[in-house]
Order: structure tokens, then C-alpha cells, then sequence
């Protein structure tokens, strides 16, 4: 809660931003929060700001106060209850908070209830789900119109405030501090339900709240001991992400799963938490972090459908069966869950859905049937082709099923004589048919409508085409196989859907229909056998009703198709014409490519979808032979070969070419394949292949002050490497100063996938950035550079690493500062302290944003090496062998380290004589000493 007192004194300031004097009433605000474990507490500036007062808005005092008495007044709200074990077939309700500590103070007590009930009651009697149970402790079946689940419960299906509140679900922000804490955020846009009839409820990157917060939907079950089901939390959700936004599940406040790769799904989860005798209540959130939210062109948004708990229990749960809510009804008796009335049928109370009439129709999630439309656009029907014969052909137009929402009338009759238009990709007709090119190294050139032979620069491949008006491309499906290639589809609907999910309708395909909010996605899985491309014809129903930027779900309407290759946002610029082509290059190998329809607009004609056409995939297995320049990083020299191989490494080749350029003299390309040839860093040398730079094994030589200064840094090389833990949990590094990781250092990493630091298709990595939170770990620097601060201070940085998450054209950069510490002794550890810098918040969240990490090591090695002239020699006394330890040490005042390293010499013949003498007047002295 917040506590404000005005009408104080007037003040009187300057503002510098308007050059203007302002007067005003000074005016402070409390914000009370919660903490069960404060005691009364005292106010505090805020976390996120930490000052009391904002510099641009004087006299205005704001104040966080932890305490107890933040907390509301304890009432039956606070608690639940659970049956104690069965002693003598006798059990008791015994009462507990559903937090710990509890979240309140003061007010009721929490109940004790002595009376012992029966364990044969009713009262406790179970029942297997779909059934209730009865006075006489028998079971029945649930009435239509009700379901059961036995000692379980679903949260879904129809999300309403009331519901959050019945279901003890709260909903609020976390703001992650620089310190490492969190602090709740009340105030803040978090999880929210965007329909009164909503069937879910959601979070996106278009709520109130920043790129350092976190929206929780939290909810706290208390599970049964010795229950007769297995105690589990199932929950159904859909994530879409544009830079790896995650959303994360805790139990007790323990991360166990995060998900951070688009999945409109959607996905069912099921968990089961560990119960004990002390831990049989769970407090468990959905955690939500858009980040830098700003910068997103597309919804990003985390939803769940539903929560369903297994093996819990509240007073009588089995004794009774839960109604439906409206809407929603049962399929007979002895149902476990309830389902919206399907098309074309509206509800009607208490528990049918009436059919609409043969001039009507009506969407999922409809409340009224509605007259058909009455004409039937192009749009709305399925254009069939016939064999083409003397270049003829008949085209038949047929209403488009799933579902039918118009009149069929005679503007779309069928066409008798309709031209039979081009062959697919790479053929040509011959006749009545369409031909491949067959000569050996062939391929069928368009623009000459000739078949030509493949030249030096150039590859064959092959390449197949989906979804046209070609000759001979007719699908009223999704294919398995076309020409031999095999494809991988999946295709669903998710949400407030009328149709089953994208509708395949031979020379298109659209997104089918939803009345509400809903995700139609299809996937399709390819293995590319060359480099090569995809490309796609792609219409957007009305990019005129999409926001530029939206604020609120339930004030705006919103409509969007995306695409994804290997789960990376691939964007999309349609034209004033709704409509555009969109080709992306492709590797060699197996990749899976989504399109994905996000419509959040009540849409009752059925007429918002996206539509897709001539889908190209070329690089294939099987199918056309088409002609194509060798990708950036390939060259093909011979003129009998139809294949490019990849520029060598220490070569490159960035334009289309019969051969591999010589990287320029100083530049390098550390992997075959490379388009382009990085610059070593200062300090650093090419190799003479100019695969690598060099960094003379550590050693680096700057001009300071009109002298050459030398840093001397191999005992880093000689550790292993290095890891560092950042304030975020999830976050750390993995260091190795002087050479680039190597597999074994990379062993350790909880992620999945580590190609990224150091595997066989990246650079390899000096540093490597882990993120358990998100699953994945980049390469954060593969070039090395040194510089000189000063004559106490180096820097040692490392860039060009990956740029997944990054702002666009950013690559990952690590800073390190090498602060002189020449009171670091240990020579087993190469640092004293070793820790990432954090600026300012604008400045952290900039650097984040940029993926550019600085950190600061103190280190005897951050000091320069004593010149000739900084460091004198010292000798220790002979010692009974006639050896004497000789070492350099720094001059007073020079802030360096001595050159050399300690050594033994042989003592000079008065220094043995005067060893001798020593020991014949003290015969047990002989220690060795420094002068």
C-alpha cells in the first residue's frame, strides 16, 4: 500500500531542463511492502532508484518501508486445511498458512478444528474422477453439465478475475536490483486476463513494465499426504520470443524448467514436487521477463491455457461435482473436464449446444449464430486444376470447408479453357508436361527458357515448389514427399480456433479461421543436402489494424504473421499491398522453419488470416535441377564439378566467384567457409597461414611515456581456466586469457548446446557467456587485443563473439581491466579479486543490450615488467654448497614487476672465505640473507 501526505511547505527550485523556476507544495510517499520478517521496519530510499528524492523533480519524497504491517490483517483467506492421518478410522482437519512465513499479521487466529470424522464419511470419502460422492459413502457419476476430479483441481477453460480470486492466484512484478535482490512491484502490468470470456491469460512485451522486471503469476497448493493419485501441477502454455525472452517455473522458489524458444504449442508441462512432512504446501510461479521489450516488432507474449493439480484436496472436494463454467459444456455424464460449444452450435443453458441453421453459421466461442455471408470471396474457395491439354486447362472453385462461412454463388464457376501458366521451379514444358532439364550438369534457365550447363562460380541444385499455380502443384494437403524429398509438418491451432489450424488449399495455403484470440502455427522440417534457400509468397490480411505500438491487449486489436528459421525471427516488410516475397539462405543440413498467425481481435466474419503461396525449397534432396552462384565463403574452380566447396580457412569469399581470396596482410578467417576477414587486435599478429593471430604467448610490448613498457601475462596460461558468477544467478563466464577455450573446458557447461563456444560450425571462444536461465551459452570474444592504459593498468579485450540476442548488427564483446596489485603473492592463483563492473542502470542495461561485458581483475600481472633502469639487483649470503640466491627487485616508488627470475649462482672466492670464518666462530649460523 501507499501512504501519501501533502500540503507541506512550498519550495522553490530551478529547472535546468526549461531554464525555468519552479514552485510547488512538497509532498512525500510511503510504499509499504510486505515482509512478514521485518518487524515494524523503518523507510528506506527506494531499491530501483536509491534516492529519496528525484533530481529532476525536486520536492517530491518517496520512501519504501518493509515491514509486518505492510502485510493485510490475517483472515480465513490466509489459511487452507488438510486431513491428519487415519488413527482409530478417525481424522482430523488440521489448519495451516499458504505461506511460510505468513504473509499477514494480527487479525483471526488460525482455526483448530478437534472433531474427529469418520474415514469412511462422506465427508472423506474419494471418488475416482468424473464422479461424486454420496450421504451413504458410494460414488456417482457427475451430472451432465458438472465434472469432477478426484482430490485434483483445474484452473481454465474460462479465466475471469473472480476466478483469480476463488483460485488464490496473484499476480505482481519482481524488479531485479543491481545488488543481486528482488523487490515486488505491485503497481506494475503483470499476468492479465484480456477477455471477460477469455480462455486464458497472458503476459507480452506490450505490458506497463521494464526491461528489469518480471511478470509472476504465482499460486500456492497445499497436496495431500498418502493421497490416493499422484500429487503432480500439469499446465498448458504457448511462449513466442523474439530474443530468447524465457518464461521460467519455480516451485518454492527454485527454478525447474525455463523455456525460451518460440512454441505456440502449445506445451503441457507436468511436475511433480517433492513432497516431505514438512513441505506439503508449494508456492509455485510463472515467471515472465520481456526484455528489452521496446525493441520488439512482434508480439511477444507468454500464455497459459490451463493448471491442473493432482493429489490435492479442499474441504468436501470429492462430495461434490464443479459446473461448467458458461460456455462450456460436458459430453454426457462422468466427464472429467468441460469444452466450448464447436462451429456452426452456440451454447444454451445448462448443458447443450444447439446446431445453427443451414444459412447460418458460428465460430468457437460464439454466442449467436450469424447469416451466412453472402457472397463467397476468392478467398473463400479452394481452386482446383485439371491436367493441361493443348495448353488448356479447366479450373474448379469449391467452398473452402473448416469452416463454411459464406454463400456459394455463380461468380466463381467453373473455368473451362483457363491458360495452364508456368512449370515449377527448374522445369519447363514439353507438350502437355512438365520436363527437368537431363543433360549431365544441366539446369533449366528461365530467363533464357533454355537448359544450360554449370560454369566455374557455380552449383546445381536441386529444388522443389509447394502451394502455387503451377503446372502440376496441386495440394489439397500437406505432403509427406514431393519429388522424393521428405517433409516434416506440423500444423495446429491453439486458442479461440474455428478451424483445425492452416488449411492447405492447392495454390495457397491461409491460417483458417479463429472468432478471438488464437495461434495457428505450422512447421515444417526439411534436411538440406546443399546450401541453399527458401522462399515464399506471403499475405497479410490488414496490416492496417495492427497498432504501431500497442499498449493494452484489451483496447487494441492486433494481428500478425511471423516467420522462424531454427527458431530465429526472420522479418517480414509487407507493402501498402499487404503482400511481398521473402526468401532467407540456408545451410547444408536439417532445418525447421514456422509460420505463425497471432490474431487478438474479435473477428466474428472469419475473414483476418494470413496466406502463404509458392513455397520454394531449393537445396533439397530431390526434385528440379536449377542453377545457383555458390554462397558467400564457397568456390567452385572447375568447370566439370556442379558443387562448391568452402574457402579454406585463412581465405574468404564474399561475392559470387570461381575462387577463395587471400584474407588481407594483418587479417585472418579462423573457419573454412568464412565471407569475410577479421583485422588481428592490437597487441596481436597474423599467423603465416593467417588462420590465427598471435599474441607472443602472452607477452605484450606498448610505447608509455616514450618508453616501450612489456606486460607479462603467461601465468594466466599456466591456470586454468577461469569462472565468474554474476549477480544474476543464471548468469557466469568462462575465462581462458591467452588461448581460446578447448573442448574439455567447455565439458562442464549445463547447456545443451555449446557449439557456440568453440564447437565445429563457430569461432572458437577466449570467453565463453552461460545462461542456465535461458539454456544456452554464447561465445562472448574470439579475437584478441591488448592496450595500455597507463603504466599501472592494461586492458585485454576480446570481440567479434556471436550475436544471438543482441541488438542488430552487435556482436558479443568482453572487456577485462588488468588493475596492478603488487601486494598479490599467490602464485598458485594468477588474481587477487576478479569481478564484472556495473556502471550506472542506463549504462548496464545499454551494455546489455549491446552484449558488450566489462570486468576488472587485480593482479600482480596488471603491472608493467620493470625496465632496466626500475629494478636492482639482490644477492643472498653463500650458503655451505658456496651457492648464493640472487633475485631483482623494483626500485622504491616504481609500481612494477622484476624481470628475471630468482636463480642460484656460485659465491665469488672472499665470499667463501668469509662463509668459512663465520663458521668457525659460530659454527650454527649460517642462514641466508638479502643485502
Amino acid at each position: 500500500i501507499s501512504i501519501n501526505y501533502n500540503h507541506g511547505m512550498r519550495c522553490s527550485y530551478s529547472d535546468a531542463r526549461t531554464n525555468s523556476t519552479v514552485t510547488k507544495i512538497r509532498s512525500s510517499t510511503i510504499r509499504f511492502i510486505c515482509d512478514p520478517v521485518a518487524g515494524v521496519g523503518y523507510p528506506t530510499p527506494p531499491v530501483a532508484t536509491g534516492m529519496v528524492e528525484d533530481p529532476y523533480n525536486l520536492c517530491e519524497y518517496n520512501f519504501e518501508w518493509l515491514s509486518l504491517y505492510g502485510c493485510h490483517v490475517c483472515g480465513p483467506a490466509d489459511w487452507d486445511w488438510h486431513w491428519s492421518d487415519c488413527e482409530n478410522n478417525t481424522r482430523t482437519k488440521v489448519y495451516y498458512y499458504t505461506s511460510n512465513p505468513p504473509m499477514c499479521h494480527s487479525g483471526q487466529s488460525l482455526p483448530v478444528d478437534n472433531t474427529k470424522y469418520s474415514c469412511n464419511s462422506a465427508i472423506y470419502h474419494v471418488c475416482p474422477s468424473g464422479q461424486h460422492s454420496t450421504p451413504n459413502s458410494t460414488c456417482e457419476l457427475c451430472p451432465a453439465g458438472t465434472y469432477s476430479l478426484s482430490q485434483g483441481e483445474r484452473i481454465g477453460d474460462l479465466w475471469t478475475q473472480s476466478l483469480l480470486s476463488s483460485a488464490r492466484i496473484t499476480t505482481f512484478c519482481e524488479q531485479y536490483n543491481k545488488n543481486g535482490t528482488t523487490t515486488i512491484q505491485k503497481d506494475c502490468e503483470a499476468w492479465r486476463i484480456d477477455d471477460p470470456e477469455g480462455g486464458s491469460i497472458s503476459i507480452d512485451n506490450f505490458s506497463h513494465f521494464d526491461s528489469d522486471e518480471a511478470a509472476i503469476l504465482r499460486v500456492v497448493r497445499a497436496f495431500i499426504r498418502n493421497a490416493t493419485v499422484p500429487a503432480y501441477i500439469e499446465f498448458t502454455f504457448s511462449l513466442v520470443t523474439e530474443f530468447s525472452e524465457p518464461l521460467i517455473f519455480r516451485d518454492n522458489f527454485n527454478v525447474i524448467k525455463t523455456w525460451n524458444v518460440t512454441t505456440p504449442g502449445p506445451i503441457t508441462y507436468r511436475y511433480y514436487p517433492n513432497l516431505d512432512e514438512n513441505n506439503f504446501f508449494h508456492t509455485f510461479d510463472f515467471v515472465y521477463s520481456s526484455f528489452y521489450s521496446g525493441k520488439a516488432k512482434n508480439m511477444r507474449s507468454a500464455t497459459l491455457w490451463s493448471i491442473v493439480f493432482s493429489g490435492v484436496r479442499r474441504p468436501a472436494s470429492s462430495a461434490h461435482c464443479e459446473t461448467c463454467p458458461v460456455g462450456f459444456v460436458t459430453n454426457g455424464t462422468g466427464s472429467t473436464s468441460c469444452s466450448r460449444c464447436p462451429v456452426d452450435t452456440v451454447y444454451k443453458a445448462p448443458n447443450s449446444c444447439v446446431p445453427c441453421s443451414v444459412s447460418e453459421y458460428a465460430l468457437v466461442g460464439d454466442t449467436v449464430c450469424r447469416p451466412l455471408r453472402l457472397d463467397c470471396g476468392i478467398t473463400d474457395y479452394v481452386s482446383t486444376y485439371s491436367p493441361c491439354v493443348g495448353n488448356t486447362r479447366q479450373i474448379t472453385y469449391e467452398p473452402a470447408t473448416d469452416p463454411i462461412i459464406c454463400h456459394a454463388n455463380n461468380q466463381f464457376s467453373t473455368e473451362l479453357n483457363a491458360p495452364c501458366g508456368n512449370c515449377p521451379i527448374g522445369q519447363y514444358v514439353k507438350g502437355d508436361r512438365c520436363v527437368s532439364c537431363t543433360g549431365a550438369s544441366q539446369y533449366y534457365d528461365s530467363v533464357t527458357s533454355t537448359c544450360k550447363t554449370v560454369t566455374t562460380g557455380m552449383q546445381i541444385i536441386n529444388a522443389i515448389e509447394l502451394f502455387s499455380s503451377a503446372r502440376s502443384a496441386d495440394y489439397n494437403h500437406f505432403p509427406d514427399q514431393v519429388s522424393g524429398t521428405n517433409l516434416n509438418w506440423t500444423n495446429g491451432c491453439v486458442g479461440d480456433c474455428s478451424s483445425s489450424g492452416w488449411r492447405a488449399q492447392n495454390d495457397r495455403i491461409d491460417s483458417g479461421v479463429s472468432y478471438k484470440k488464437g495461434y495457428s502455427h505450422l512447421t515444417l522440417t526439411v534436411n538440406f543436402t546443399h546450401h541453399g534457400y527458401i522462399s515464399f509468397i506471403a499475405t497479410n490480411p490488414d496490416s492496417t489494424i495492427i497498432p504501431a505500438k500497442k499498449k493494452r491487449m484489451s483496447e487494441e486489436d492486433y494481428v500478425s504473421l511471423e516467420f522462424h528459421v531454427d527458431s530465429t525471427p526472420i522479418p517480414i516488410n509487407f507493402t501498402q499491398s499487404h503482400r511481398t516475397t521473402v526468401s532467407v539462405p540456408v545451410s547444408q543440413g536439417i532445418h525447421t522453419f514456422l509460420w505463425l498467425h497471432t490474431q487478438d481481435s474479435i473477428n466474428p466474419d472469419g475473414n483476418i488470416r494470413s496466406e502463404l503461396s509458392t513455397i520454394i525449397l531449393a537445396g533439397v534432396g530431390s526434385g528440379a535441377a536449377i542453377g545457383m552462384a555458390c554462397p558467400v565463403g564457397y568456390f567452385n574452380s572447375n568447370p566439370n564439378s556442379d558443387s562448391c566447396q568452402p574457402c579454406p580457412a585463412g581465405y574468404y569469399s564474399n561475392t559470387t566467384s570461381n575462387g577463395c581470396v587471400r584474407c588481407p596482410v594483418g587479417e585472418v578467417s579462423l573457419v573454412p567457409g568464412s565471407s569475410t576477414c577479421y583485422p588481428c587486435g592490437e597487441g596481436t599478429t597474423a599467423n603465416e597461414n593467417q588462420t590465427a593471430c598471435n599474441n607472443n604467448q602472452c607477452v605484450f610490448h606498448q610505447q608509455i611515456d616514450g618508453a616501450v613498457r612489456t606486460w607479462d601475462l603467461r601465468p594466466f596460461s599456466y591456470y586454468t581456466p577461469m569462472t565468474l558468477k554474476t549477480s544474476d544467478d543464471n548468469l557466469f563466464f568462462i575465462f581462458s586469457l591467452c588461448a581460446p577455450l578447448s573442448p574439455s573446458d567447455l565439458k562442464s557447461l549445463p547447456t545443451s548446446d555449446k557449439s557456440y563456444c568453440g564447437g565445429p560450425n563457430s569461432y572458437p571462444a577466449f570467453v565463453c557467456q552461460e545462461d542456465t536461465a535461458k539454456h544456452e551459452s554464447y561465445n562472448a570474444g574470439s579475437l584478441m587485443y591488448f592496450t595500455a592504459g597507463s603504466k599501472t593498468e592494461a586492458i585485454v579485450g576480446y570481440n567479434h563473439g556471436s550475436s544471438e540476442g543482441c541488438e542488430r548488427g552487435m556482436n558479443r564483446t568482453t572487456i577485462i581491466r588488468l588493475v596492478c596489485d603488487l601486494d598479490h603473492r599467490d602464485v598458485n592463483i594468477p588474481y587477487s579479486t576478479f569481478k564484472l563492473d556495473l556502471g550506472s542502470q542506463e549504462q548496464e542495461e545499454d551494455d546489455l543490450k549491446r552484449c558488450v561485458h566489462t570486468f576488472t581483475i587485480h593482479t600482480r600481472y596488471g603491472c608493467r615488467v620493470c625496465g632496466e633502469n626500475e629494478q636492482e639487483r639482490e644477492e643472498g649470503s653463500c650458503t655451505i654448497e658456496g651457492k648464493k640466491l640472487v633475485r631483482y627487485v623494483a626500485k622504491k616508488g616504481e609500481r612494477c614487476v622484476p624481470s628475471g627470475e630468482e636463480k642460484w649462482e656460485s659465491c665469488r672466492e672472499v665470499e667463501v672465505n668469509e662463509l668459512n670464518n663465520s663458521r668457525t666462530r659460530t659454527p650454527e649460523t649460517h642462514s641466508v640473507f638479502f643485502r
